[in-house]
């Protein structure tokens, strides 16, 4: 796969997840694709979550019960491509279930592997999202080592 592929699969992947095609996402993904959520899912999502079906069902579909039905959409900032990796800094903008305005930027960087996506990174602005989202807090960190 060429560096110019893999920014136009990233492209449609993204566009897939948002508009919550799981059979698309499928496509895309690679058997063992390893999925990083962010450290503050931790407890809450399998980190790292693995397997084509489990990364598919969380980014396309599970995520997408905090939004109105069809009112979510990414906007591309710019795509930076190196090797096997492709990182894209985008804007998930839409509607949540509440009637709330959502626009958080969004760092994710992709690796590929035989021409699937074998690795997500993905960092958003989780302060936010969860603010936007109505996420309670979580509980303080244990300071004990």
């Amino acid at each position: 796969m060429s560096l110019s592929e893999q920014k136009a699969v990233v492209s449609k992947f993204l566009e897939a997840m948002v508009a919550g095609d799981i059979e698309t996402l499928r496509t895309f993904l690679h058997d063992d694709a390893i999925f990083w959520v962010p450290p503050s899912s931790e407890g809450r999502v399998d980190r790292p979550l693995v397997g084509r079906e489990r990364v598919a069902q969380l980014v396309g579909g599970e995520a997408l019960g905090n939004f109105a039905p069809g009112g979510t959409r990414r906007e591309i900032v710019h795509m930076t491509e190196e090797e096997d990796r492709v990182a894209a800094l985008w804007d998930r903008v839409g509607v949540t279930v509440k009637g709330r305005a959502y626009n958080v930027p969004y760092n994710t960087l992709f690796r590929f592997l035989d021409g699937h996506v074998a690795e997500i990174w993905v960092i958003p602005d989780t302060y936010l999202a969860r603010r936007l989202l109505d996420v309670p807090h979580l509980p303080p960190l244990d300071d004990q080592a």
